[in-house]
């Protein structure tokens, strides 16, 4: 059986509670993550134990509850057709074990505040990790996305969850 997503009782190598199956299998690494997605109720697949990802099963709808997550230190990061492990479905994704914030060392940047995003809009200055400084376009709370001009291609992002994932930046 192939990793999917937990209904009733979780499959080998998956979990909501993070827990070892009962056949013998190697107890999994428990962290603070997986109490903070237990904590907002969210469907879970964690194939960390053997190299694989972390995901969480959902879209758009959840988006709140997982910046909630990122800002205290994960990294999770979107894809609307999943994988094997969410079935195709719409997921969020990461790797690694991070650091909880209140772990870290004093003195990181603070995230992204909800006052911050309320106040871009069109012509502001973002930076994109991969393509650079670009100039917002357009900002639609409604749909969730912001559009910005990276160099000749205009490129649109979820919002505001590209800032809380650390995709885009305010300059």
């Amino acid at each position: 059986f192939s990793a999917g997503v937990p209904k009733a009782a979780p499959a080998r190598g998956e979990g909501r509670d993070g827990s070892a199956p009962s056949d013998g299998a190697p107890a999994r690494k428990r962290d603070w993550i997986i109490d903070a997605l237990d904590d907002e109720g969210l469907r879970y697949v964690d194939q960390r134990p053997s190299g694989g990802c972390l995901w969480i099963v959902g879209g758009g709808e959840i988006e709140g509850a997982v910046a909630a997550i990122n800002a205290q230190g994960a990294g999770f990061k979107f894809n609307v057709r999943g994988s094997r492990a969410t079935r195709g479905s719409s997921g969020w994704y990461m790797r690694g074990y991070p650091e909880h914030a209140d772990d870290r060392a004093l003195g990181s940047a603070p995230p992204v505040t909800e006052a911050e995003l309320k106040l871009i809009e069109a012509g502001d200055t973002v930076f994109h990790k991969a393509f650079g400084y670009g100039e917002v376009t357009d900002v639609d709370w409604g749909k969730g996305s912001i559009s910005v001009s990276l160099g000749d291609k205009t490129r649109t992002f979820m919002f505001p969850s590209s800032f809380y994932q650390g995709l885009l930046t305010l300059v």
